[in-house]
């Protein structure tokens, strides 16, 4: 199954991010965040980090925050996530896992730049038997 794919759009980056579950859902459209920042397959990770987060409003809500999250990771502590694993995802939030290395100039950057993660346009539906999210980025 596809994990992601890019949206083309004029003026910021956009992605698709699909899942079988939810969980999925999330470590799939965080894979294709990090994938417009750099070639994120070709990385070794040798950096683990926990990021858990309360719920918000709603699961769009909870995406976007924890997609947030990752960002400002990179932004503050210069780490380059490459694998995500959700261990809880529910009414009380997000556990996971994410793991990637230290920002240096030699990693197989994309040039996308991705400032934040966007409210427009942004949708997680269920079609057929897999979950669906759109998620648009200030670049």
């Amino acid at each position: 199954m596809l994990k992601f794919r890019t949206i083309r759009h004029t003026a910021d980056k956009a992605i698709y991010a699909w899942g079988r579950t939810l969980p999925e859902l999330f470590e799939n459209a965080a894979y294709g965040t990090f994938s417009l920042i750099a070639d994120i397959k070709r990385l070794k990770p040798d950096i683990k980090r926990e990021v858990n987060l309360s719920n918000g409003e709603d699961i769009s809500l909870l995406l976007v925050n924890w997609l947030s999250e990752l960002l400002y990771i990179f932004d503050v502590e210069k780490i380059l996530f490459c694998r995500f694993k959700v261990l809880s995802l529910g009414e009380k939030g997000i556990e996971s896992v994410c793991e990637g290395v230290k920002v240096r100039p030699d990693l197989p950057w994309r040039g996308a730049y991705v400032k934040a993660v966007t409210y427009h346009n942004l949708k997680i539906e269920k079609i057929s038997d897999r979950y669906r999210a759109t998620i648009f980025f200030d670049v």
